[in-house]
């Protein structure tokens, strides 16, 4: 699992973003860490659900620094 943390106003120009087309396989949820029960939904799910090991999940999330703090502790340790 991947987690990066992106504030809502952001000047893109200050990441690296490949132009390449990804050849991994991937899930994608963007939105707000503050929908918590979704974000649940999503990670309990990829978890419990038979898929090939090639498939990551990322998750772009805003939101306050202690939500992601639980959630990293949650769920990756």
């Amino acid at each position: 699992m991947r987690f990066i943390k992106i504030p809502p106003l952001v000047d893109f120009n200050e990441f690296k973003v490949s132009k390449e087309e990804s050849k991994s396989n991937y899930f994608l949820f963007c939105g707000s860490i503050e929908y918590r029960e979704i974000v649940d939904f999503i990670i309990d799910s990829y978890l419990k659900i038979e898929i090939p090991h090639n498939y990551k999940l990322n998750l772009v999330l805003s939101g306050p620094e202690i939500e992601f703090n639980k959630l990293k502790k949650l769920f990756c340790g």
